[in-house]
C-alpha cells in the first residue's frame, strides 16, 4: 500500500446535487450532518476502516444512510455498500465501527435522508453522471469522492481526496471543496493501539469518534524558535485568529466544548462523567445553567474582558475554561494565582485518579486561598499539585494568544492581556494577571500529562488553534525567562533535564 500525504489531484467529474450543510467556519456555528471524517485504507490489514458522521449531539439520525459508490471503471456507479446511521453521542459523531476491508478502490460516500434501496448502479450509461430517476433518496446532505491511483476512476462528488483517510479540519467544515480535507496518518496513529507520534507534516490524526485534529507538526511548521522575540512573534501569528464559539446557546458552545475536553471516562465524548478542577471529582454532565460544576475562567474574566460578547474573543476561549466544581469556583473567584501556607483556608481534594486526597498539611493535596476576591496584592489562590501546572500553561496561553490589535478574520478588538508580577497592576478592569513567577513554578512542578493533552487537542479540534505549552512545554523558558539555547532543528541544547519527549 502506498502512503499519501497530500491529497490527490483528480478531474471531478460532477457534482451530485447541492450539499446543504456547509458551515459557517468564522462564527464556529454548524449545521448537520455531515461526513466528518473516514478511513478507507491504513497500513498493514485493513481491519479498522471507518466512515463518521457529525451532526447534533445525542441525535437519533437513523433516516440518514452512508450509500458508497463504486468509481472504479469496472464496477462505475454501483452501490458497493449502505449503512444507516445512528444516534449520535454527546460530542455529535458516530461511526460505522471497524470495517475489514470492505471499501476497495475508488468510491464516493454520498450521506442521504429517506434512503429506499431497490438501486444497484445509479450510472447506468457508465457516463460518471447518475442517470437513475428517481435516486432512491429524498435529499443528498453531503458527499465526498476518494480516488486512488487510477486517473480513469470517477469522482461523483467536487469535494475530491486521495487513498487512504481523510479528516475535515477545522472539524465539522463543509464549504463543499476539496480544502476542507486533509489527510489522515497512514500509519495508524489514534487508530491503532500502540502507533504514536507517527502523524507528518500535513496529515491529521484518526480520531473516530472523536474531533479531528491536524498533527501538531503541520500546525507549528511556521514557528521560529531561533530567539524568545521570534519564537513570541511566529507563535502568536500561529495561534491567533481562532474560531469563538458563543458562550452558552442552543446550539454547539463552551459548555460543549469544555464537556467534551474534560471527558474523565473512557468511552468518548458524551460517555461517562467530567472530571473536575479543584476538587478532583467526577461529576455527570450537565449541558448548562448551574449545578454541582460550572465553568471556571482561570484568567479570571474581570482582568480585561468581562462583557460577554460576541467579539469578546478570551470570554469563550475554552483552553483556559475548566470544569470545576461550583462552590470552589467560588472560593477562588478572582484571586491571583500564588503561593499559600498553613494560614490560608483549604479546599481539599478527593483521592481520584491515583490523585488527591489528605488535609491538614500544607501544601498536601488541597487548595489553599485567602485575601481579597478581586486582585490586590493580598489575594492567594493556590492550586493543588495534580492540576497547578495545568492552570499555569493555560495563563502562557493567554498571555501570547492576545497581544491586542484585531481579529484577522471577524476585526473584533482583542485585548492585550499580561502576566505580571507586579501585583498592583492586577485590578478589576486591567488586563493583567499573576504571579508570573509563581506560575513559572507551577508549570515545572506539574508536568504535562496526557489528560491535559488530550483536553488541549479536543479544544484545538473545534477552536482550530492549541495551546503551545502543552505541546512544546520547553517553549516556556525561552519565552518568559529568555533562555533560548536551541539548535536550527528546533529541538533543545543544553542539558538533558530541559528536552521535550516529543519532536515538534
Amino acid at each position: 500500500m502506498l502512503k499519501y500525504a497530500t491529497l490527490s489531484v483528480v478531474v471531478v467529474v460532477v457534482l451530485v446535487g447541492a450539499v446543504t450543510t456547509a458551515a459557517d467556519t468564522n462564527s464556529g456555528t454548524r449545521s448537520g450532518p455531515v461526513i466528518n471524517e473516514m478511513v478507507l485504507d491504513h497500513i498493514g490489514a485493513d481491519t479498522d476502516e471507518f466512515i463518521e458522521i457529525f451532526g447534533t449531539p445525542n441525535s437519533n439520525t437513523s433516516w440518514a444512510t452512508i450509500v458508497v459508490v463504486s468509481g472504479n471503471t469496472e464496477t462505475m456507479g454501483e452501490i458497493d455498500a449502505t449503512f444507516t446511521v445512528g444516534n449520535t453521542n454527546g460530542g455529535g459523531y458516530w461511526d460505522t465501527g471497524a470495517q475489514v476491508d470492505v471499501l476497495v478502490g475508488s468510491v464516493t460516500l454520498l450521506l442521504v435522508s429517506d434512503y429506499s434501496g431497490g438501486e444497484s448502479d445509479l450510472d447506468l450509461n457508465d457516463d460518471g453522471t447518475f442517470d437513475v430517476d428517481p435516486l432512491p433518496w429524498s435529499a443528498l446532505l453531503d458527499s465526498v469522492s476518494v480516488i486512488d491511483s487510477d486517473p480513469d476512476d470517477v469522482a461523483y462528488s467536487a469535494s475530491v481526496v486521495g487513498a487512504g483517510g481523510a479528516s475535515r479540519i477545522p472539524n465539522g467544515t463543509d464549504t463543499d471543496s476539496t480544502t476542507d480535507w486533509l489527510m489522515n496518518d497512514f500509519d495508524g496513529e489514534g487508530l491503532i493501539t500502540g502507533v504514536s507520534n507517527t502523524a507528518n507534516l500535513g496529515e491529521a490524526l484518526n480520531t473516530p469518534s472523536w474531533p479531528n485534529q491536524m498533527s501538531r507538526s503541520e500546525y507549528y511548521k511556521g514557528v521560529d524558535v531561533s530567539s524568545s522575540t521570534a519564537l513570541r512573534t511566529t507563535l502568536h501569528e500561529t495561534i491567533d485568529d481562532h474560531i469563538r464559539y458563543d458562550y452558552t446557546d442552543d446550539a454547539w458552545d463552551t459548555w460543549d466544548m469544555v464537556n467534551s475536553a474534560e471527558e474523565f471516562t473512557p468511552g468518548g465524548p458524551g460517555v461517562g462523567e467530567i472530571l473536575d478542577l479543584y476538587k478532583n471529582e467526577n461529576y455527570t454532565k450537565i449541558s448548562g445553567g448551574e449545578g454541582i460544576y460550572n465553568r471556571e475562567h482561570s484568567w479570571p474574566r474581570t482582568y480585561g474582558f468581562s462583557d460577554n460578547n460576541s467579539g469578546n474573543y478570551p470570554y469563550t476561549d475554552a483552553h483556559h475554561l475548566f470544569a470545576c466544581n461550583a462552590n470552589y469556583n467560588s472560593d477562588r473567584s478572582s484571586r491571583p494565582f500564588r503561593t499559600c501556607d498553613i494560614s490560608c483556608s483549604e479546599r481539599v481534594t478527593v483521592i481520584n485518579n491515583n490523585q488527591g486526597g489528605g488535609s491538614g498539611v500544607h501544601p498536601g493535596n488541597s487548595n489553599w486561598f485567602d485575601g481579597a476576591v478581586t486582585g490586590g496584592m493580598d489575594g492567594r489562590w493556590e492550586t493543588w499539585i495534580g492540576r497547578r501546572g495545568d492552570v499555569a500553561r493555560a495563563q502562557l496561553y493567554m498571555d501570547v494568544r492576545y497581544e491586542g490589535g484585531i481579529h484577522g478574520q471577524t476585526g473584533a478588538t482583542e485585548p492585550d492581556l499580561i502576566l505580571t508580577d507586579n501585583l498592583a497592576l492586577v485590578t478589576s478592569g486591567a488586563p493583567y494577571m499573576g504571579e508570573l513567577a509563581t506560575i513559572l513554578q507551577w508549570h515545572k512542578d506539574d508536568p504535562v500529562d496526557d489528560l491535559e493533552r488530550r483536553r488541549s487537542g479536543v479544544i484545538s479540534s473545534f477552536q482550530t488553534n492549541r495551546n503551545p505549552f502543552v505541546d512544546h512545554p520547553e517553549w516556556v523558558e525561552c519565552l518568559f525567562e529568555n533562555v533560548c539555547s536551541v539548535f536550527t532543528d528546533g529541538f533543545e541544547s543544553g542539558t538533558t533535564s530541559a528536552w521535550s519527549f516529543t519532536a515538534p
